[in-house]
């Protein structure tokens, strides 16, 4: 038996105070449960809050995790170009003149060769590169194994490299004395060619 039957039973307490007291309880119970869920949609708020915070801090370390990926692997595929090039690097200096094309691919460049550096570049054993140093790039000689790992780590700075041989001549006929044609592709060595060699 409660408290308030209690009361009641021995009257010191009418039906009409009861019940008053009791809708007074009532009330003050709906206000706390109220107040508990006002209570706990702030908290979950507070919490989604948090979350979101955690997770746009995650994105950006991430962000910048990827940043410095990139930045590292761009380092170290320059490193790997300049180890090529500057461990590959040939003499092959000589009085044949060789052409080729620029970094920009906009003007041709003559380069002074060996006769052997001549005819390797010819065949394809030997390629050249820049080295791009600002307005003023630097040409380097390098043999067939450097300029195929350049093409794969930095094919721009690959300024001659012969792939396809088919149509040149044969060794003897080599180097042909210039006429008054410029055209510079790779070309079978013709019967006026081989009578002005005799």
């Amino acid at each position: 038996m409660s408290l308030r039957d209690q009361l009641l039973a021995k009257g010191l307490v009418s039906k009409k105070k009861a019940r008053s007291v009791d809708r007074d309880l009532k009330k003050s119970r709906k206000k706390k449960q109220g107040q508990r869920r006002r209570r706990s949609e702030v908290e979950a708020e507070e919490r989604a809050r948090v979350e979101a915070a955690e997770e746009a801090e995650r994105e950006t370390r991430m962000a910048d995790r990827r940043r410095r990926e990139v930045e590292q692997a761009r380092t170290q595929r320059a490193l790997q170009v300049l180890q090529i090039v500057h461990g590959n690097r040939l003499k092959v200096a000589g009085k044949v003149r060789f052409y080729h094309r620029s970094a920009d691919g906009r003007h041709l460049v003559r380069m002074t060769v060996s006769e052997r550096a001549a005819f390797q570049l010819r065949n394809g054993d030997l390629g050249i590169c820049a080295l791009a140093a600002a307005a003023a790039p630097t040409y380097v000689v390098l043999p067939r194994s450097a300029i195929e790992r350049l093409k794969e780590l930095a094919p721009h700075l690959v300024v001659f490299h012969v792939t396809d041989v088919s149509g040149l001549s044969a060794p003897e006929l080599a180097f042909v004395p210039t006429t008054a044609d410029g055209d510079l592709r790779a070309r079978r060595a013709s019967a006026a060619d081989v009578a002005g060699l005799r």
